[in-house]
């Protein structure tokens, strides 16, 4: 099975959290969980929930979090100053990588 790997591109943190949350929208992800050192993984309902809003506010409180999301075989780890995805969705992983996703 391939694994693809990659960075989110952003200038600025709340730019890479907002566009990992249309990502995830045009994935058609439904769930989310979120971990967060020393604190209880949160199921999420990606759409239902401001997820760059809760992001921000788990990484103020302990400087990085995992983002899961099974339904893509999708996994990203989020700090204030990167973004890191890995997937072996094929359709995920052509998505992340688009050059105009960024531009």
């Amino acid at each position: 099975m391939t694994e693809w790997r990659g960075t989110l591109a952003g200038e600025a943190l709340g730019d890479r959290l907002t566009l990992l949350a249309g990502v995830l929208a045009e994935l058609g992800v439904t769930r989310v969980v979120l971990e967060v050192p020393n604190e209880r993984a949160a199921h999420l309902a990606a759409r239902e929930s401001d997820l760059p809003g809760l992001l921000d506010a788990a990484l103020v409180r302990a400087g990085r979090v995992s983002l899961t999301a099974s339904e893509r075989a999708l996994r990203l780890e989020v700090t204030t100053h990167s973004l890191t995805w890995r997937t072996t969705d094929a359709e995920a992983a052509a998505l992340l990588r688009r050059p105009t996703l960024f531009g």
